[in-house]
């Protein structure tokens, strides 16, 4: 998560806004690259987190949209 995250303005901003809104406050998904266990070898890396698109949120509703979702 770098500039290109939180230096925004405009649409993008309210779009990430919405995103990180919606998350709860001990998902710690997107650093656990960061702060979880330590792997000794390769093939113990736990898996990378989904990235998510700002365009999968909509910035009037402040809400996510999920793909498939009535709402």
């Amino acid at each position: 998560m770098g500039p290109q995250l939180w230096h925004l303005d405009g649409v993008p901003r309210e779009q990430r806004n919405a995103l990180l809104r919606a998350r709860d406050t001990y998902d710690y998904s997107f650093v656990d690259w960061l702060y979880g266990p330590t792997a000794l070898t390769p093939d113990q890396e736990p898996p990378m987190f989904t990235p998510i698109s700002l365009s999968s949120a909509d910035a009037e509703a402040r809400i996510p949209v999920v793909e498939g979702s009535t709402a």
